[in-house]
């Protein structure tokens, strides 16, 4: 069951944006007609199943690469910076884990989003932050590209 009604809203804006940015906006029409297929499945479905449609719809493996490419290029020099940072405050964790949670405004679509100076919002303290004991054992999911490389260095 989707969690919100805006959930729907964003996979339209996310998935068209994507076709666009990609320039292919002459694709958009097939793109609406398969997502309004996939509405009526789970949230993950529907998202997971139009990212893959994406790629159909433009006869490739990965239609994101060279966008990849750029995100990773852009983050190699905060990722470096992160580090000596992180280094400087001896690792510390919290801190770690605020840098990796603001590393999520990276190659995102979200509705509503503008994008920001990756440089600049990365030191932001977080809106909104609550003490969270952190397990013995964390694993790290690299999902996004540019995200990753900070990531790993949380890693």
């Amino acid at each position: 069951m989707w969690l919100d009604k805006l959930c729907k809203l964003c996979l339209v804006h996310s998935r068209t944006k994507d076709l666009i940015d990609l320039g292919c906006s002459e694709k958009v029409p097939q793109l609406l007609r398969f997502l309004a297929d996939v509405m009526g499945k789970s949230r993950t479905e529907a998202f997971s199943e139009s990212f893959d449609y994406i790629k159909v719809l433009l006869n490739s493996a990965d239609p994101y690469k060279e966008r990849k490419k750029e995100l990773n290029k852009a983050t190699e020099p905060v990722a470096y910076n992160i580090r000596r940072c992180l280094a400087h405050k001896s690792w510390n964790l919290k801190e770690a884990l605020r840098i990796s949670a603001a590393a999520n405004i990276i190659d995102t679509s979200v509705l509503g989003y503008e994008s920001r100076d990756l440089v600049e919002a990365i030191w932001e303290k977080p809106a909104l932050e609550e003490h969270i004991e952190i397990p013995k054992n964390v694993y790290i999911i690299l999902d996004n590209a540019g995200e990753a490389l900070i990531d790993v260095v949380l890693a």
